[in-house]
């Protein structure tokens, strides 16, 4: 094969190579903010100017607002059916534009007016940004009941920081497949050591506060949430990790508490957002490692789908501090196991 002939064949060989895949990530486009229908609102004293102008793909919604204070808000919606979320995850573009932190909140609402949520931090002044939020993230925050059924609508709102001015952009809302790997289904032995953080996340009330982080532990390393309820009423952790729960007798873990009096809840769910737990009231013994061990049949209904646990089908941990006096303190927990 002569010189000339090898490059001209690695010419075509190379011409025929696919694209590059596009630069938009794949899944269903729930909403390109191509027309102006977006719904907004504001608490009084607030104030939010909706625009569509030129985004990061084609057109964008624009949310110029003003928040005076700490207690204000502003909001756009619209009606948007929502596929299944099973193993599935939204995402969609943020810019925002503005000197003061504050938060961007994407709500789904289904048909009774339940709100499912998550909160997304708005940096001040900053570029484009993909933001993909796990299903599994989202938590219901009020109306209709605690199961989220067909999801009809669509919320964005902006809520205080640091309150003042700003302007967010959001484009190419997308329901796109989960980036979670599947972690494997535990059914008997060590569910999680709690020497790492990985996979824990936290949230709390309005007007609470809480940071999770690794301390010494009973055995090595152990989790410690800690927290200040200020005007909140509820804190928690909590770790997305399939369970199955027919052949275990019990849920076993070491718990050390410090600070004011108020109620430890251990909570599972299944995948319909039932939710089963013990709560721990009046606690004794601070700053004592205690043994705590939950008979599975002793696991109360508190909430959500229905009352019934799939036991063969839980999908992870919550652990949540309600308030009984309020205040400060931590909780920190190692070695949860099924026996």
């Amino acid at each position: 094969m002569s010189v000339a002939f090898a490059k001209a064949k690695a010419v075509k060989e190379v011409a025929k190579e696919p694209a590059k895949e596009s630069v938009i990530e794949l899944g269903v486009l729930l909403d390109g903010f191509e027309a102006n229908d977006w719904l907004p609102s504001n608490s009084d004293g607030a104030t939010v100017k909706a625009a569509y102008p030129g985004g990061k793909f084609g057109k964008a919604l624009s949310m110029d607002y003003n928040l005076k204070d700490n207690a204000q808000w502003v909001a756009v919606i619209k009606d948007v059916a929502v596929p299944g979320l099973e193993r599935k995850a939204i995402q969609l573009q943020i810019k925002h534009t503005g000197a003061k932190k504050n938060r961007l909140e994407i709500k789904l609402v289904d048909e009774d007016g339940t709100n499912y949520g998550y909160k997304v931090d708005l940096k001040p002044n900053s570029d484009w940004e993909k933001v993909t939020v796990d299903a599994t993230d989202f938590v219901y925050w009020w109306g209709g009941n605690p199961k989220l059924d067909n999801i009809k609508q669509v919320g964005l709102a902006v809520s205080p920081d640091e309150a003042g001015a700003g302007v967010v952009m959001i484009d190419e809302l997308r329901l796109v497949p989960s980036l979670n790997k599947t972690a494997e289904k535990v059914k008997m032995g060590m569910v999680d050591d709690c020497e790492s953080t990985r996979g824990w996340k936290v949230e709390f009330d309005q007007g609470g506060s809480a940071i999770l982080n690794t301390w010494f532990g009973k055995e090595k390393d152990s989790l410690v949430l800690k927290y200040d309820l200020g005007a909140g009423n509820w804190v928690q952790m909590y770790k997305i990790q399939p369970m199955d729960l027919s052949q275990a007798a019990t849920i076993s873990f070491w718990m050390k508490w410090t600070g004011d009096i108020n109620t430890v809840e251990f909570k599972v769910a299944d995948f319909d957002r039932s939710n089963f737990g013990k709560k721990f009231e009046k606690l004794l013994n601070p700053d004592q490692w205690q043994e705590i061990k939950i008979p599975v049949s002793e696991l109360a209904y508190l909430y959500g789908g229905d009352n019934e646990l799939d036991a063969k089908s839980v999908m992870g941990i919550w652990i949540a501090v309600t308030r009984d006096k309020g205040g400060k303190g931590t909780v920190a927990i190692d070695s949860i196991r099924l026996q």
